[in-house]
């Protein structure tokens, strides 16, 4: 089986992401943020969504080029509207928010909205805990868990992720 660097697969992954019209800045935080989840190995959200991220992107369900709006809501609050973008763009800038608001108030806290799957909550704690904070990522998800007794899927999975700054 053939190996690449990780470098290889960023820039391979931003091309591929690039070309379905997202301005290359946008498409190397995607590319990093998908190839970082793969190498923690969690495959089944990192690189291997790329082909139904540049599908839903051609056909018109993503916004390729999404103007993000933050709203500071109260102190150490924020909205970030997502413009249905890609969800790895919004998660991004919403973890930015958070910690520039944690910075000046001692919290920040954003709600994003009008975004799409952001991949790993991993990818977003690290943020935060690079920038000596606690970071807490997640995200509601579609109905795919049926109740105890239950006959259809009701539950989503709601994943939740927690980081704290360490020392290596």
């Amino acid at each position: 089986m053939p190996q690449f660097s990780a470098d290889k697969l960023v820039e391979f992954c931003k091309n591929l992401i690039k070309g379905a019209g997202v301005p290359e800045e946008d498409a190397a935080v995607v590319a990093d943020v998908l190839v970082d989840t793969s190498l923690e190995g969690l495959d089944t959200h990192g690189i291997s969504r790329l082909p139904i991220y540049l599908s839903r992107i051609q056909n018109g369900r993503i916004n390729p080029q999404a103007d993000m709006k933050v709203e500071r809501t109260a102190p150490g609050l924020a909205t970030v509207d997502g413009d249905n973008g890609l969800g790895q763009l919004v998660g991004v800038r919403s973890m930015q928010v958070a910690i520039e608001l944690a910075g000046e108030t001692g919290m920040g806290a954003v709600a994003a909205k009008h975004s799409n799957h952001y991949g790993a909550s991993s990818y977003y704690c690290k943020m935060a805990a690079s920038s000596d904070m606690l970071g807490m990522a997640f995200t509601n998800t579609p109905a795919g868990i049926t109740p105890w007794g239950g006959k259809k899927a009701y539950f989503g999975t709601n994943p939740i992720a927690f980081a704290f700054p360490g020392k290596n």
